[in-house]
């Protein structure tokens, strides 16, 4: 699956208009595309048991060997950094948790999915709104694309539930408590605050 993602982000946004300044008819471009698009989502599914699926996909042996994750989730030490990265992006999608918030947050639909996290954080485009608010928006935008997809996807779905389900416990819980609450404000403008200062 990682690398069918890799092959149908490679054409990039600036790249396909540029391509279609130059031609007499660009419609024909993304019609070709689209042929593309649907010959690899055949291939991807008929891949028989013992197949080299990846060689398939890739094309050549070459291109495999470019398309290769460079990096691995090795260590403890490189897990905790890597949820880290996760946790902000999740952060800046949540934004301040207020009471309008809270109740957005209450609805699964509205949450970040695992794989949203993975699209951003690899540079796999998408067509999902939480995925299209960062293309080629830095700092998130593709941080981790030369990780493996496969553990960054085990590792977003991990904690992605542990982020909302913390989260909507503090929510509910400050929802009860008001001097719990203005406290978690005061401390979220204090870290806003410090955060704006690096």
């Amino acid at each position: 699956m990682y690398f069918s993602a890799r092959k149908v982000s490679l054409p990039s946004v600036d790249y396909m208009m540029k391509k279609e300044k130059e031609l007499e008819d660009p419609s024909g471009m993304y019609i070709d595309f689209s042929k593309k698009l649907n010959t690899l989502i055949n291939l991807y599914f008929q891949g028989r048991k013992g197949e080299d699926i990846e060689l398939k996909i890739a094309g050549s042996h070459e291109e495999r060997a470019l398309m290769m994750p460079l990096l691995y989730i090795e260590d403890d030490q490189t897990r905790a950094d890597l949820a880290d990265d996760m946790r902000e992006l999740l952060d800046d999608y949540t934004g301040p948790t207020n009471k309008l918030k809270r109740n957005k947050l209450m609805n699964p639909s509205h949450r970040m999915k695992p794989i949203d996290v993975v699209k951003v954080l690899m540079g796999i485009r998408s067509t999902r709104e939480a995925v299209q608010k960062y293309t080629y928006q830095q700092p998130h935008w593709a941080k981790l694309h030369e990780y493996d997809y496969e553990q960054v996807l085990q590792l977003a779905e991990d904690t992605t539930h542990t982020y909302y389900m913390q989260l909507l416990s503090e929510l509910e819980d400050s929802a009860t408590n008001p001097d719990k609450r203005l406290k978690q404000q005061a401390e979220l403008l204090t870290g806003l605050t410090n955060k704006n200062k690096r």
